[in-house]
């Protein structure tokens, strides 16, 4: 594990296989994100988002999660849950105000957070991995999937564990009360914008905020509408992580006054 940076000091990601990036505010009470990146990403999809909230004051983690599409060594979905929980439990140290900011598979393992962890003031779902987009073509493939799953993953193009991730997510559905904010593009080629339905259906808190962008394709912290990404994610992490009391107790006060 590195730390990176400091109140005088800049903040990089550390990038390589099995590194940390590590970025605290030191002396400083501020919240702290941890940043889950895309099933076949690398903390570099994240790394300008870290640069942005951490020049903001937030406290920044992401580690790198094995892909789940490695051949010679696959690795379950589950496997990065208890990887994101090891990583949350470092954020935690830092700060009584975590967030967890996930994007595509990164943002289904948030979700999965949000219910095993009580301390989370809020997560910020980036183009979540809930339905994926179906064509005609994937759609025949499907009607196979119970029969050969394994040929399905392969001709539909989808990795097998993420849709598993989406599979237990959506059956699952466990109502999520703490603060949401989802986004997703109308151009995202990779998801149906059910996701969103979803997330509005079963994430009740009166902080909870999904947005379907107009443009910024699947990854949304390189496409056109980073910028508006990045400003949405701070503005979330801001309301939801001030000092006085924790999100969900804060979303009770607010909708009671």
């Amino acid at each position: 594990m590195c730390l990176l940076g400091g109140p005088d000091q800049g903040f990089r990601f550390v990038t390589a296989f099995l590194v940390f990036g590590l970025g605290v505010r030191v002396g400083d009470d501020a919240p702290a994100c941890l940043l889950i990146h895309g099933a076949q990403g690398t903390p570099a999809e994240m790394r300008e988002l870290g640069n942005f909230l951490y020049s903001q004051g937030c406290t920044v983690y992401c580690p790198r999660f094995s892909r789940t599409d490695t051949k010679d060594r696959m690795v379950s979905w589950e496997s990065w849950v208890t990887q994101a929980q090891t990583a949350l439990e470092t954020v935690c140290t830092c700060s009584d105000r975590t967030f967890v900011v996930g994007l595509s598979l990164g943002a289904t393992m948030a979700m999965v957070l949000s219910e095993l962890n009580d301390r989370l003031r809020g997560i910020v779902l980036l183009a979540p991995a809930l339905h994926p987009k179906v064509t005609l073509k994937t759609r025949i493939y499907q009607l196979g999937r119970l029969v050969t799953p394994t040929l399905f993953y392969r001709l539909a193009g989808w990795n097998g564990e993420v849709l598993k991730a989406m599979d237990h997510v959506k059956r699952r559905q466990t109502r999520i009360e703490i603060p949401v904010l989802a986004l997703q593009a109308a151009d995202d080629t990779h998801l149906s914008h059910r996701g969103l339905k979803f997330v509005r259906r079963h994430c009740p808190h009166p902080g909870t905020d999904a947005r379907l962008l107009p443009h910024g394709t699947h990854v949304l912290t390189r496409g056109p509408a980073k910028d508006e990404v990045f400003a949405a994610v701070h503005e979330f992490v801001a309301a939801h992580g001030r000092a006085s009391a924790p999100g969900r107790d804060a979303g009770e006060d607010q909708a009671v006054s």
